[in-house]
């Protein structure tokens, strides 16, 4: 068996696959960065509040990252050239962006910019791409290479379902294999004889199945979570969720004020 878990970029997808290049960009950069926790304190900066600030265009995230500091997390739509030459340009490129945008939003964001050092900070434009299908990742039938994680799926980290979605992979992984290596079964439940190839070809058939199927809606929900998390969605009033707002908009209906 031969596995490819590399990220979005894997080697191992790419041989298969018909177009190893067919990313999609989202239309946005994301910017992260540690920072540590000032010293002075504030109400946000309590160790287990996670919050989010937006103003219909830029979204600034934050959540704790150990004891004595915060991670924090600012996407905003920009076009794909300039969002790569803003990755290429470096921490402090991107840190001085951070700054012209949040740099006068409200406290502790100032704060938490300015204790974050220039090397502490990464970012990078914001890809997918489309779900996979059966015929895709084994047009030949009887192919022993499957794909898990941003490999197989890669989408926004917006709903947070990359690493989710990476997790319930292997696990469907090791329970297809595990069912034709370990599990003992009676000759009427045997089947028809195989080869061992057709067995594991077979076992990751069915696991590239549980996982298109459990990924796809996650793949769906973070490219449209990509888009209205940087509109007027974001900042939409209403007792909803920010996804029921933007389903609202979506369907031409006025969300209740």
């Amino acid at each position: 068996v031969r596995g490819g878990a590399g990220g979005i970029g894997s080697r191992v997808r790419r041989p298969p696959l018909p177009k190893p290049d067919d990313r999609r960009y989202l239309g946005c950069l994301v910017v992260l960065g540690i920072a540590r926790t000032p010293a002075e304190g504030h109400d946000l900066l309590d160790g287990e509040t996670v919050f989010q600030t937006a103003d219909g265009t830029t979204r600034w995230y934050s959540m704790p990252y150990d004891r004595n500091s915060v991670m924090w997390q600012l996407s905003f739509p920009v076009g794909e050239e300039a969002a790569a030459a803003l990755s290429a340009a470096g921490p402090g490129a991107l840190k001085r962006e951070a700054v012209r945008r949040c740099g006068k939003w409200h406290d502790p964001i100032p704060s938490l910019l300015s204790g974050t050092p220039d090397e502490a900070v990464t970012g990078y434009p914001v890809y997918d791409r489309p779900v996979l299908t059966e015929e895709i990742l084994d047009p030949d039938h009887g192919s022993c290479v499957t794909l898990a994680g941003d490999a197989a799926h890669p989408m926004s980290p917006f709903k947070g379902q990359g690493a989710n979605q990476a997790l319930a992979d292997a696990v469907d992984l090791a329970r297809c294999l595990y069912k034709i290596t370990w599990r003992k079964t009676s000759d009427a439940d045997a089947g028809p004889k195989e080869g061992k190839k057709a067995k594991v070809s077979a076992a990751l058939r069915k696991y590239e199945s549980l996982m298109m199927e459990r990924s796809r809606v996650k793949v769906e929900a973070s490219a449209h979570a990509a888009k209205f998390l940087h509109s007027d969605v974001a900042v939409a009033e209403g007792n909803v969720t920010r996804g029921g707002a933007a389903a609202a908009l979506l369907d031409n209906k006025k969300v209740l004020r």
